[in-house]
């Protein structure tokens, strides 16, 4: 299963759980992997960011991971910054596979502190990113430069924008016909692929899952695309993916 923007936002809405969670720990196991140790509702909690280009991710992990014996210098800026901060916020924008991390101190009433910590979760562009209050960066696991031909700079001191969009917002379709005429179909072409290409956050591999599912029974591409639109309706609604995950292992028996 493709960690893509509709996953990503139902993981986000498990996440809200999380709000008030105080970070009481920051480790960096690894060059791609950030680890909050958090504490509340008497519970500690353990939130894992991975920017792995094969395997990128954000969930609640349980597993004991093995830290080094001096922590990164991410790590320690993390710990600098926002150690003791809680969550207020954790939020996600038009399937986009970022997740915004509101963070804040209130220990002093007289002077409440806010940041952001971005976990962008793109492939070989996936990064963690922290914030100031004015949205500007005051570090990355991974600096990036438009000098060097990357699209946006992220290195500190250089204010955060967003990744352009270049595909449609599916969160803002209201309904099966605009959802369809926007996909602008030609002659033969392959419908899922079609979809995902039109629409942000949709992978090609988890439409192909969605499709697959029993209350498909289409007989033509509108129909398909019918399905499939209730199909990623349905997922976005409920609590359940509605995705079956396979292991590599029994796709090649």
């Amino acid at each position: 299963m493709a960690f893509d923007g509709i996953v990503t936002k139902k993981v986000v809405d498990e996440l809200q759980n999380l709000i008030d969670y105080k970070i009481d720990k920051i480790y960096q196991p690894d060059k791609n992997t950030i680890v909050l140790g958090l504490y509340g509702n008497f519970t500690n909690i353990a939130l894992l960011t991975c920017i792995s280009s094969n395997n990128y991710r954000i969930h609640i992990t349980t597993n004991n991971i093995k830290n080094p014996t001096t922590a990164p210098n991410f790590c320690m800026l993390l710990r600098k910054h926002i150690l003791g901060y809680k969550i207020k916020r954790i939020f996600t924008n038009a399937l986009e596979r970022i997740v915004f991390i509101n963070l804040q101190n209130d220990e002093n009433p007289n002077k409440v502190e806010d940041k952001t910590l971005i976990v962008e979760l793109m492939s070989k562009h996936s990064n963690i990113i922290l914030l100031d209050k004015n949205g500007v960066i005051i570090d990355s696991i991974r600096h990036t430069s438009t000098e060097e031909k990357a699209q946006r700079d992220i290195y500190p001191t250089a204010r955060y924008y967003e990744p352009i969009r270049n595909k449609k917002n599916f969160l803002e379709i209201k309904n099966f016909e605009e959802f369809y005429k926007k996909l602008e179909l030609k002659d033969e072409e392959n419908i899922l692929e079609v979809i995902s290409k039109t629409y942000n956050g949709l992978s090609l591999s988890n439409l192909k899952e969605i499709s697959k599912q029993p209350k498909n029974d289409y007989v033509s591409t509108k129909s398909l695309a019918h399905s499939m639109y209730d199909g990623i309706c349905n997922i976005l609604r409920t609590d359940n993916l509605g995705i079956k995950i396979t292991s590599e292992k029994k796709r090649n028996t």
